[in-house]
């Protein structure tokens, strides 16, 4: 008998912990996993795990050659450093059940208890209303709503396997970063298809160390966002929060340029601004709070740098070439 879910790994590390035991610990019995590993990796054995070996870097390709292996009417994607509640799987068959129409669905990736320093100061940024990511996905406290292109993450996400192939899986064209809303918005654009973001599907998800890193990783990201305005210009008009965020970096800058003999002034502002907007999850750890806007500064930083300069590439390469290139999802 075909299992009802194929959950799809992408084991980038080569260790299964702490996602594949997590999923051996599931509730619900009809499931497999297709683990994407590199090339001679070692796994535990398990009846309910396959392994895939693939070369390829691309994680768009990498996740669409497991699907087409797929035996499970649901596809669900788990991040190979994040963990799944036993009653993962089941709490995502209840919500299918409850909201047929919906074609994918997904929730919370929460930061562990005791995350180290490095990794609970990017969970202060990303976690923060307007000035963080401003995302409900890194969130406890959000509310079940709609899901729009950016609300649900590869590492906790579920979609109708007939229909993701309908649309034509992940964009292979992209690269690193975006699939997942970039997937989303050409559903919903095309195919009128219905996603929908759940708080009680969560995933317990480690955050990428604050430094070097996260920074490069959040420039990436953005230069991705740049090149897709070219591409698809209302991919993000339902987002706020993006554009709330490019608005306070945009005020900012203005204001610096009008007055910069008030530098001291709209730093002082930036800090209590950032203190007030961040204080549930700054305030955890009273003695790292010094180091939290400093942090923020860095993040809308490389925010406006990323999103700058890949609105910048996009206006060389040529919009009407971007689209050709990114518009549609490349064949396996």
């Amino acid at each position: 008998m075909a299992p009802r879910f194929s959950v799809i790994v992408l084991l980038d590390r080569d260790q299964p912990d702490p996602c594949l035991p997590s999923l051996f610990k599931q509730t619900d019995s009809s499931f497999e996993v297709i683990a994407v590993t590199n090339p001679g990796a070692t796994l535990p054995e398990d009846p309910r795990l396959r392994v895939q070996e693939v070369a390829d870097r691309n994680p768009a390709r990498r996740r669409n050659l497991a699907a087409e292996t797929a035996g499970g009417e649901i596809l669900a994607f788990l991040d190979d450093d994040a963990s799944a509640p036993a009653d993962w799987l089941e709490t995502a068959e209840r919500l299918f059940q409850a909201h047929p129409e919906l074609t994918g669905l997904g929730g919370p990736n929460l930061a562990p208890a005791e995350a180290p320093w490095q990794e609970w100061l990017s969970d202060v940024i990303l976690a923060t209303p307007l000035i963080g990511s401003g995302n409900p996905t890194y969130r406890e406290d959000g509310k079940a709503q709609p899901a729009l292109p950016g609300d649900l993450h590869l590492c906790n996400f579920f979609v109708r396997r007939e229909r993701f192939e309908q649309a034509g899986g992940f964009n292979q064209a992209l690269g690193y970063g975006a699939e997942d809303s970039e997937f989303i918005y050409r559903a919903r654009r095309d195919l009128d298809h219905r996603f929908g973001f759940f708080p009680e599907l969560t995933v317990t998800h480690r955050r990428r160390p604050f430094g070097p890193a996260y920074l490069a990783q959040r420039f990436r990201l953005r230069r991705q966002n740049g090149k897709l305005f070219w591409v698809y210009p209302d991919m993000y008009k339902g987002n706020p929060s993006l554009w709330a965020g490019l608005g306070i970096l945009l005020f900012a800058l203005f204001s610096l340029l009008a007055q910069p003999s008030l530098v001291w002034g709209w730093a002082a502002l930036y800090f209590l601004m950032v203190l007030l907007l961040s204080r549930k999850r700054s305030f955890t750890r009273p003695r790292l709070i010094p180091l939290v806007p400093l942090a923020f500064f860095l993040h809308h930083l490389t925010y406006a740098l990323g999103l700058g300069f890949g609105l910048l590439e996009g206006l060389l390469k040529g919009p009407s070439r971007l689209r050709q290139r990114l518009g549609r999802p490349a064949k396996s």
